[in-house]
Protein backbone atom coordinates (compact mmCIF):
# COMPACT_ATOMS: atom_id res chain seq x y z
CA UNK A 1 0.00 0.00 0.00
CA UNK A 2 1.16 3.36 -1.07
CA UNK A 3 2.10 5.90 2.10
CA UNK A 4 2.36 9.37 2.32
CA UNK A 5 5.73 10.75 2.80
CA UNK A 6 6.42 12.46 6.09
CA UNK A 7 5.86 16.25 5.17
CA UNK A 8 2.66 15.13 3.35
CA UNK A 9 1.71 13.11 6.65
CA UNK A 10 2.45 16.35 8.52
CA UNK A 11 -0.19 18.47 6.77
CA UNK A 12 -2.80 15.92 7.14
CA UNK A 13 -2.76 16.19 10.59
CA UNK A 14 -2.49 19.45 10.38
CA UNK A 15 -6.19 19.32 8.35
CA UNK A 16 -7.21 16.46 9.99
CA UNK A 17 -6.84 18.19 13.86
CA UNK A 18 -8.56 21.63 12.62
CA UNK A 19 -11.57 19.49 12.53
CA UNK A 20 -14.11 21.01 15.06
CA UNK A 21 -16.33 18.99 16.92
CA UNK A 22 -19.75 18.64 15.61
CA UNK A 23 -18.79 20.76 12.93
CA UNK A 24 -21.34 20.36 10.54
CA UNK A 25 -24.19 19.88 12.91
CA UNK A 26 -25.41 22.84 13.39
CA UNK A 27 -28.58 22.93 11.09
CA UNK A 28 -30.20 24.31 8.70
CA UNK A 29 -27.23 24.71 6.64
CA UNK A 30 -27.30 26.16 2.94
CA UNK A 31 -24.95 25.78 0.44
CA UNK A 32 -24.35 27.13 -3.06
CA UNK A 33 -22.20 25.94 -5.82
CA UNK A 34 -21.25 27.87 -8.53
CA UNK A 35 -21.89 24.88 -11.41
CA UNK A 36 -21.45 24.81 -15.06
CA UNK A 37 -22.03 21.69 -16.99
CA UNK A 38 -21.38 21.13 -20.80
CA UNK A 39 -23.13 17.98 -22.77
CA UNK A 40 -22.21 16.53 -25.93
CA UNK A 41 -24.17 13.43 -27.13
CA UNK A 42 -24.21 11.39 -30.02
CA UNK A 43 -26.68 9.08 -31.47
CA UNK A 44 -26.21 6.31 -34.28
CA UNK A 45 -29.31 5.23 -35.67
CA UNK A 46 -29.41 1.73 -37.00
CA UNK A 47 -31.69 1.78 -40.21
CA UNK A 48 -32.90 -1.50 -42.68
CA UNK A 49 -31.33 -1.91 -45.86
CA UNK A 50 -35.28 -1.86 -46.95
CA UNK A 51 -35.85 1.49 -45.74
CA UNK A 52 -32.77 3.30 -47.75
CA UNK A 53 -31.20 3.33 -51.19
CA UNK A 54 -27.88 4.35 -50.36
CA UNK A 55 -25.12 1.47 -49.29
CA UNK A 56 -25.04 3.21 -45.52
CA UNK A 57 -27.35 1.85 -43.52
CA UNK A 58 -26.53 4.31 -40.39
CA UNK A 59 -27.50 7.89 -39.29
CA UNK A 60 -26.13 10.17 -37.25
CA UNK A 61 -27.07 12.91 -34.91
CA UNK A 62 -25.03 14.90 -32.60
CA UNK A 63 -25.96 18.15 -30.31
CA UNK A 64 -24.31 19.79 -27.41
CA UNK A 65 -25.25 21.97 -24.86
CA UNK A 66 -23.56 24.58 -22.24
CA UNK A 67 -25.63 25.19 -19.40
CA UNK A 68 -24.21 27.73 -16.31
CA UNK A 69 -25.85 28.89 -13.34
CA UNK A 70 -25.97 27.23 -9.75
CA UNK A 71 -26.74 24.24 -7.22
CA UNK A 72 -28.66 25.28 -4.06
CA UNK A 73 -28.35 22.34 -1.52
CA UNK A 74 -29.74 22.60 2.16
CA UNK A 75 -29.60 20.51 5.25
CA UNK A 76 -32.00 20.38 7.57
CA UNK A 77 -30.57 17.50 9.82
CA UNK A 78 -29.96 14.05 10.76
CA UNK A 79 -32.55 10.61 10.24
CA UNK A 80 -33.00 8.03 12.88
CA UNK A 81 -30.04 6.30 11.20
CA UNK A 82 -27.87 8.97 11.43
CA UNK A 83 -28.24 10.13 7.13
CA UNK A 84 -28.58 13.59 6.71
CA UNK A 85 -31.48 15.01 4.89
CA UNK A 86 -31.08 17.13 2.21
CA UNK A 87 -32.75 19.25 -0.20
CA UNK A 88 -30.88 20.29 -3.87
CA UNK A 89 -31.89 22.32 -6.39
CA UNK A 90 -30.02 22.71 -9.76
CA UNK A 91 -31.12 26.07 -11.65
CA UNK A 92 -29.22 26.50 -14.40
CA UNK A 93 -30.14 28.83 -18.15
CA UNK A 94 -30.40 25.44 -20.00
CA UNK A 95 -31.40 23.35 -17.24
CA UNK A 96 -33.60 23.41 -14.30
CA UNK A 97 -34.95 20.72 -12.17
CA UNK A 98 -37.49 20.74 -9.56
CA UNK A 99 -36.24 20.28 -5.74
CA UNK A 100 -34.94 17.02 -4.73
CA UNK A 101 -34.88 15.37 -1.10
CA UNK A 102 -32.65 12.63 -0.23
CA UNK A 103 -31.45 11.31 2.54
CA UNK A 104 -27.20 10.43 2.19
CA UNK A 105 -25.77 8.09 4.47
CA UNK A 106 -22.16 8.42 6.14
CA UNK A 107 -20.43 6.48 3.57
CA UNK A 108 -21.89 8.68 0.86
CA UNK A 109 -25.11 6.44 -0.16
CA UNK A 110 -28.03 8.56 -1.68
CA UNK A 111 -31.64 7.78 -0.44
CA UNK A 112 -34.29 9.29 -3.00
CA UNK A 113 -37.17 10.19 -0.60
CA UNK A 114 -39.65 10.20 -3.89
CA UNK A 115 -38.30 7.39 -5.93
CA UNK A 116 -39.73 9.09 -9.13
CA UNK A 117 -36.49 11.25 -8.47
CA UNK A 118 -34.40 8.40 -10.13
CA UNK A 119 -35.44 9.87 -13.60
CA UNK A 120 -35.09 13.51 -12.78
CA UNK A 121 -31.36 13.72 -10.95
CA UNK A 122 -28.68 14.80 -12.87
CA UNK A 123 -25.01 13.34 -12.56
CA UNK A 124 -23.77 16.40 -11.04
CA UNK A 125 -26.44 16.57 -8.35
CA UNK A 126 -25.60 12.85 -7.10
CA UNK A 127 -22.26 13.58 -7.10
CA UNK A 128 -22.54 16.73 -4.48
CA UNK A 129 -25.03 14.88 -2.51
CA UNK A 130 -22.96 11.88 -1.73
CA UNK A 131 -19.59 14.44 -1.16
CA UNK A 132 -21.59 15.47 1.44
CA UNK A 133 -21.76 12.90 3.62
CA UNK A 134 -20.51 12.95 6.99
CA UNK A 135 -17.86 10.17 6.35
CA UNK A 136 -16.93 11.05 2.63
CA UNK A 137 -13.59 10.90 3.68
CA UNK A 138 -12.29 9.83 6.88
CA UNK A 139 -9.30 9.99 8.64
CA UNK A 140 -8.44 6.39 7.80
CA UNK A 141 -8.82 6.81 4.03
CA UNK A 142 -6.71 9.99 3.92
CA UNK A 143 -3.78 7.88 5.73
CA UNK A 144 -4.46 4.78 3.17
CA UNK A 145 -3.93 7.64 0.51
CA UNK A 146 -6.01 4.77 -1.80
CA UNK A 147 -8.87 3.47 -1.25
CA UNK A 148 -12.28 1.71 -3.08
CA UNK A 149 -16.04 2.02 -2.62
CA UNK A 150 -18.03 -1.09 -4.36
CA UNK A 151 -22.00 -1.14 -4.32
CA UNK A 152 -23.86 -4.22 -5.87
CA UNK A 153 -27.87 -3.29 -6.12
CA UNK A 154 -29.75 -5.14 -7.93
CA UNK A 155 -29.43 -4.25 -11.55
CA UNK A 156 -26.76 -1.69 -11.13
CA UNK A 157 -23.07 -2.42 -9.55
CA UNK A 158 -20.93 0.45 -8.92
CA UNK A 159 -17.00 0.85 -8.52
CA UNK A 160 -15.56 3.81 -6.86
CA UNK A 161 -11.94 4.56 -6.82
CA UNK A 162 -10.01 7.61 -4.96
CA UNK A 163 -6.46 9.10 -4.44
CA UNK A 164 -5.55 11.69 -2.12
CA UNK A 165 -2.76 13.65 -4.23
CA UNK A 166 -1.59 16.63 -1.75
CA UNK A 167 -3.15 19.61 -0.47
CA UNK A 168 -3.54 22.58 -2.38
CA UNK A 169 -3.04 26.11 -1.22
CA UNK A 170 -5.89 26.74 0.75
CA UNK A 171 -5.15 23.59 2.66
CA UNK A 172 -7.81 21.51 1.50
CA UNK A 173 -7.41 17.87 -0.04
CA UNK A 174 -6.33 16.58 -3.33
CA UNK A 175 -8.59 13.47 -4.34
CA UNK A 176 -7.97 12.22 -7.34
CA UNK A 177 -11.60 10.37 -8.48
CA UNK A 178 -12.58 7.30 -10.81
CA UNK A 179 -15.93 5.67 -11.14
CA UNK A 180 -17.32 2.65 -13.34
CA UNK A 181 -20.90 2.11 -13.15
CA UNK A 182 -23.08 -0.55 -15.18
CA UNK A 183 -26.66 -0.79 -15.16
CA UNK A 184 -28.80 -3.61 -16.39
CA UNK A 185 -32.23 -3.97 -17.00
CA UNK A 186 -35.24 -2.29 -19.64
CA UNK A 187 -32.60 0.48 -20.60
CA UNK A 188 -29.00 -0.81 -19.77
CA UNK A 189 -26.21 1.68 -19.88
CA UNK A 190 -22.57 1.67 -18.89
CA UNK A 191 -20.64 5.07 -17.60
CA UNK A 192 -17.09 5.72 -16.99
CA UNK A 193 -16.18 8.75 -15.01
CA UNK A 194 -12.86 10.51 -13.42
CA UNK A 195 -11.78 13.95 -12.08
CA UNK A 196 -10.82 15.81 -9.11
CA UNK A 197 -12.11 17.16 -5.55
CA UNK A 198 -10.82 20.32 -3.01
CA UNK A 199 -12.46 18.92 -0.19
CA UNK A 200 -12.13 20.75 3.03
CA UNK A 201 -12.37 18.29 5.50
CA UNK A 202 -12.45 20.60 8.38
CA UNK A 203 -16.13 21.48 7.22
CA UNK A 204 -17.02 18.24 5.40
CA UNK A 205 -17.48 19.89 1.87
CA UNK A 206 -16.32 19.73 -1.10
CA UNK A 207 -15.06 23.04 -2.64
CA UNK A 208 -14.19 22.49 -6.42
CA UNK A 209 -15.25 19.31 -8.09
CA UNK A 210 -14.41 19.22 -11.92
CA UNK A 211 -15.82 15.95 -13.54
CA UNK A 212 -15.74 14.15 -17.07
CA UNK A 213 -17.98 10.73 -17.88
CA UNK A 214 -18.69 9.25 -20.92
CA UNK A 215 -22.15 7.30 -21.12
CA UNK A 216 -22.70 4.21 -23.45
CA UNK A 217 -26.06 3.14 -24.32
CA UNK A 218 -27.53 0.27 -26.54
CA UNK A 219 -30.97 0.16 -27.95
CA UNK A 220 -32.62 -2.02 -30.17
CA UNK A 221 -31.86 0.14 -33.61
CA UNK A 222 -29.48 2.99 -31.69
CA UNK A 223 -26.67 3.47 -29.85
CA UNK A 224 -25.79 6.90 -28.17
CA UNK A 225 -22.57 8.01 -27.16
CA UNK A 226 -23.17 10.83 -24.03
CA UNK A 227 -20.39 12.91 -22.76
CA UNK A 228 -20.37 15.61 -20.04
CA UNK A 229 -18.05 17.53 -17.92
CA UNK A 230 -19.62 19.28 -15.18
CA UNK A 231 -17.65 21.69 -12.73
CA UNK A 232 -18.86 22.86 -8.92
CA UNK A 233 -17.32 26.01 -7.09
CA UNK A 234 -18.93 26.61 -3.40
CA UNK A 235 -19.56 30.12 -3.07
CA UNK A 236 -21.75 29.98 0.17
CA UNK A 237 -21.53 28.15 3.21
CA UNK A 238 -23.84 29.09 5.55
CA UNK A 239 -22.36 27.16 8.64
CA UNK A 240 -18.97 28.56 7.80
CA UNK A 241 -20.63 32.11 7.55
CA UNK A 242 -21.58 31.64 11.33
CA UNK A 243 -18.71 30.19 12.49
CA UNK A 244 -16.43 33.32 11.21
Amino acid sequence: MKKLPAASLAAFSLVLGAMPAGAAQTWPRHLVYKVEVTTTQETDQHISQMEISSASNTEKYSGSQLSHGTMEVSVSGFTPDKSLEMTITENTDNRRTAPITADVAPDGSVRLVNNNDVQNITDEEQMLLRTLAQQFVTPDDVTAVRWQKNTNAGVSSEQDSFEVKGTDPSGFLKINYDQRLVVKGAQPFDMTSHGTLSYDMPHTVPHDIVMQSRMHQEALQSTTITDEKYSMNLMSDSFQTAKN
